[in-house]
């Protein structure tokens, strides 16, 4: 009996050990097109313009509470934590979504109206793995309604 219970000491050892080199080695990557439910009020940033073009998002929200990344191409949802959006007149803001496991960091700042209301920004996306930042990258892409 001892050395059945020492087995499953050693396996909860080696996959906490591998589940933490895992999240140590997540990066963000990028996703095709808008994930289901998003409608109206959004944002959608791209690594650049090029990517943007093509849909290719590296983080899309619903501008209320939710937000979708892909960690190693894999989408991944996260809720709004805290945000300054409505703290602030400069334009700037910075937001926090987390599930848990992941948190990210994303620092926004809307360079110009490029439609009813719609904006072009630009910013920096940071992924933390339980809290160590792991990822980060900077962003271009749109937010409106």
């Amino acid at each position: 009996m001892k050395r059945l219970s020492w087995c499953w000491v050693l396996c909860l050892l080696l996959f906490a050990c591998s589940n933490e080199k895992a999240g140590t080695s997540a990066r963000l990557t990028s996703f095709k097109g808008l994930p289901p439910g998003i409608e109206g009020c959004s944002c959608y940033f791209s690594a650049n313009e090029k990517d943007f073009k093509n849909e290719r998002y590296l983080f899309v929200s619903n501008m209320d509470s939710s937000a979708w990344i892909a960690v190693n191409k894999k989408q991944v949802m996260l809720k709004l934590v805290r945000s300054t959006k409505d703290q602030t007149d400069s334009g700037s803001y910075e937001e926090t979504y987390s599930n848990g496991l992941y948190t990210l960091i994303i620092v926004v700042t809307a360079e110009e109206n490029t439609g009813d209301e719609v904006w072009w920004n630009t910013g920096k996306i940071k992924l933390f793995f339980k809290e160590t930042e792991v990822d980060s990258k900077n962003l271009s892409g749109e937010c409106g309604c």
